[in-house]
């Protein structure tokens, strides 16, 4: 089992299904991030880890997987050429804070804002785009989306854990899951 198997859907969902399941499993990291204090370093570490890792693998399915298919629809192109541009926003700070120690007097004010920007990235999506998504893409391509957005992202996550563990301890299998990401499994789940 990869360090994030929690965070996969069932493979029969779809696209915009298995994207909200994802925003809730962010806003319960943020928050937990948001919860955290400098002297909880370790705890800090590991939950900033998870965020990163997954909100990579959530915009790279986006990107290479249902942005493509919206934005050849005049009703959609302007909010995906937008959507792009968050995540460029949030990678350029992602990659600041992966390099700032969370001890940092400057990484707990960097988190926040960071988080304020996906936040926002979340809400336009949810009200905006996927709405969009719903008029323009028939059931059955939203299934086969998600279907693929999926997979897409079990092998991302897979390919992470497994980099990890040959990282830390010379291809040990990684471990099943961190605490943070159990506990933000279960919450994302109760919504």
């Amino acid at each position: 089992m990869s360090l994030f198997s929690w965070f996969n859907t069932p493979a029969a969902t779809d696209a915009i299904q298995l994207l909200t399941h994802d925003h809730d499993t962010f806003k319960d990291l943020l928050s937990q991030i948001n919860d955290t204090t400098e002297r909880a370093r370790a705890k800090r570490k590991r939950l900033f880890d998870a965020l990163r890792t997954l909100l990579i693998a959530h915009e790279l399915i986006e990107e290479r997987i249902l942005y493509p298919a919206l934005e050849k629809h005049a009703k959609a192109k302007d909010i995906v050429l937008e959507g792009y541009q968050e995540h460029h926003v949030a990678d350029l700070l992602l990659a600041e804070l992966r390099t700032l120690p969370v001890t940092s007097p400057d990484w707990g004010p960097k988190v926040h804002v960071m988080g304020e920007g996906i936040e926002h990235h979340l809400k336009e999506e949810e009200r905006k785009m996927f709405p969009k998504a719903r008029s323009i893409l028939s059931v059955p391509d939203l299934m086969k989306l998600g279907t693929r957005m999926a997979k897409r992202r079990g092998t991302l996550l897979a390919k992470h854990a497994k980099s990890k563990a040959e990282a830390s301890g010379g291809g040990r299998k990684a471990p099943a899951r961190t605490a943070p990401a159990r506990k933000a499994a279960a919450r994302a789940a109760k919504r």
